[in-house]
């Protein structure tokens, strides 16, 4: 009797799913991902497109444009200023409830010194900074 129930017991099928092959699988396709897709990346080239924008309503006593032409001189209300002094404004600004800050650049500048002025800028508090372009 002893055979016989051991002989059942055996050609019972496993209803259970080994999921670690599955696992391993992932694991090597997630690594070969990470690995590629930085390289992927780097080849990629932008040209950024020109768009009609709409018209949007704004209030003047929120807008804040600071203005940096082809020779990286900043501006704010048509008086050139260095960034100390700029700065000064910002927290003035910033006290009075202010949020947004435009930032209107020439396309001719670097980009860098966009990046460098919006950094500074966000350095300050402000995370609302957008910037102007000139509609077609």
């Amino acid at each position: 009797m002893k055979l016989i129930s051991q002989r059942i017991n055996m050609d019972k099928e496993i209803g259970e799913i080994n999921v670690t092959p599955f696992v391993d699988v992932l694991l090597i396709l997630l690594i070969i991902f990470m690995i590629t897709a930085p390289v992927i990346t780097k080849d990629i080239k932008i040209s950024l497109p020109k768009e009609k924008f709409q018209k949007t309503v704004s209030t003047p006593q929120r807008d804040f444009i600071v203005a940096l032409d082809s020779k990286n001189r900043i501006y704010y209300l048509k008086q050139k200023k260095n960034f100390t002094s700029l700065k000064a404004e910002l927290i003035k600004y910033q006290k009075q409830g202010g949020e947004q800050i435009f930032i209107q650049a020439d396309r001719r500048l670097n980009y860098g010194a966009v990046v460098k002025l919006m950094a500074q800028i966000q350095n300050l508090g402000f995370q609302d900074i957008g910037l102007l372009v000139e509609d077609r």
